[in-house]
């Protein structure tokens, strides 16, 4: 884990990287988990090349943002398509302009979503009902991502003319110039959420190593270099609450932090050294989820908190399901990815969590037993035993222990004594990051 202040010694910090790679000096425990709990959504056109995905309008009331349809892009079927959230329902809009090659896709201020015509130097609009118009951009330019900004207007990155974007919803476009030289402006975002009024977009230079925020009042650009030289900073995200923002480092197997009140740049390193954090965002469930594309192993991954003390990675059942983008929407913490390869979108369903055993248990002087209790949930990192503090008895009869397994599940064991004849009450404490409860259990030893 690193936290080093933008003028520490560049020097330093990256020896700091190289120790931490070489060392496994860790300070970010992981838990690996197999995908499960998720929705597969087929799309009906055959190798459409999903790009990119996004909550937006319901096609049945498109001012309703409580159940969120997700939009997507299919850069080689030429269409964007929509997918309902109840029925899992998918419909495909065909584009006007032949061989466009959609690719980033944004909701919008004005409630309808916008997407990049990546080979026509177009950026598109679609309203709910999938009627579809076309501004045209530079033909220079080459826009890497897009967002929606507090002023109401689209912001995007141009790679190639190294500047950073603004077009109206009307389509007309200004365009400011970054300071530094091929900086390889790339990811785009904006706090739409948090903060008041908010007056800046922020985004990452990838080449130059550093972020960037611009203010939509004035276009002035202040940049801040990250820590590590050479970082190359790549998808950026505000997190959850505003106040700063999560973004990936690829190379370095890292996640950094960036106060958005000054600027101060921290971070942490993901516990597999070949991980490859590439995308990233903000989930409803108050944490940071990330793709990771490590060879031979995708991943989706959460992070609870922004030290990183606690990361959740989600393995990919094969190499081809490579999630290439995710989203979350606005009704609930369910997390959406897109895999190309497989010509899919999944849901993964982020449910509350409860005890699902048996909360009563029978067992018998002398005779050994072992009792698993278990949960139902997303994300159980706790499975306690605690007695009510109003119970005379504050622990467990003599001979019989509990053991969390990790998982969601704990064991009961042991060989009751004849001291231990009697019933005893107690609860489990079940806990995942959003949701937590508790359950009453009685244990009966009898002769």
């Amino acid at each position: 884990m690193y936290k080093i202040v933008r003028d520490t010694s560049k020097q330093a910090a990256r020896l700091l990287t190289i120790l931490v790679a070489l060392l496994g000096l860790v300070l970010s425990p992981m838990t690996a988990l197999a995908m499960n709990n998720v929705d597969t959504i087929n799309v009906p056109t055959t190798s459409a090349a999903i790009t990119d995905i996004t909550a937006g309008p319901n096609i049945n009331d498109p001012n309703e943002y409580e159940d969120d349809d997700f939009w997507f892009t299919e850069r080689d079927a030429n269409k964007i398509g929509r997918v309902t959230t109840d029925s899992l329902t998918v419909q495909e809009y065909a584009l006007p302009t032949p061989n466009a090659g959609p690719t980033t896709i944004i909701t919008a201020s004005d409630n309808a979503v916008w997407f990049v015509e990546s080979n026509v130097h177009k950026i598109g609009r679609s309203d709910a009902n999938g009627t579809i118009t076309e501004y045209p951009i530079s033909a220079t330019a080459v826009i890497v991502d897009m967002t929606a900004g507090p002023d109401g207007n689209i912001w995007f990155t141009d790679a190639v003319n190294n500047q950073v974007s603004r077009m109206t919803t009307a389509g007309v476009i200004t365009d400011y110039a970054i300071p530094t030289a091929n900086a390889g402006p790339n990811s785009i975002t904006a706090d739409l959420k948090y903060t008041y009024e908010a007056t800046e977009v922020w985004f990452t230079e990838t080449n130059a190593s550093k972020i960037a925020k611009i203010s939509t009042e004035t276009g002035e650009i202040t940049e801040y270099e990250t820590p590590v030289e050479n970082a190359a900073p790549t998808n950026i995200a505000v997190s959850y609450g505003g106040g700063s923002l999560y973004f990936t480092e690829p190379s370095l197997a890292s996640i950094g932090v960036i106060s958005m009140y000054d600027g101060f740049i921290s971070g942490f390193t993901l516990p597999d050294p070949l991980s490859v954090p590439d995308k990233i965002i903000t989930g409803n469930d108050q944490a940071i989820w990330f793709t990771d594309l490590k060879p031979g192993q995708y991943r989706l991954g959460r992070v609870d908190n922004p030290s990183g003390d606690r990361i959740w990675e989600y393995d990919m059942p094969t190499t081809s399901t490579m999630p290439l983008e995710i989203a979350v929407g606005i009704a609930n913490a369910n997390v959406w990815f897109v895999q190309p390869g497989v010509n899919t979108i999944g849901r993964m369903n982020i449910t509350s969590c409860s005890i699902n055993s048996e909360t009563e248990l029978t067992v018998h002087v002398n005779q050994p037993f072992e009792f698993t209790v278990y949960s139902d949930g997303t994300f159980i990192y706790d499975l306690s035993l605690f007695f009510s503090p109003n119970s005379e008895i504050s622990e467990l009869p003599e001979g019989i222990t509990y053991t969390y397994s990790g998982g969601g599940s704990g064991i009961i064991s042991g060989t009751p004594t004849e001291d231990s004849i009697g019933e005893y009450q107690f609860y489990f404490h079940v806990q995942s990051p959003s949701d937590q409860n508790d359950q009453l259990f009685v244990l009966t030893i009898a002769e």
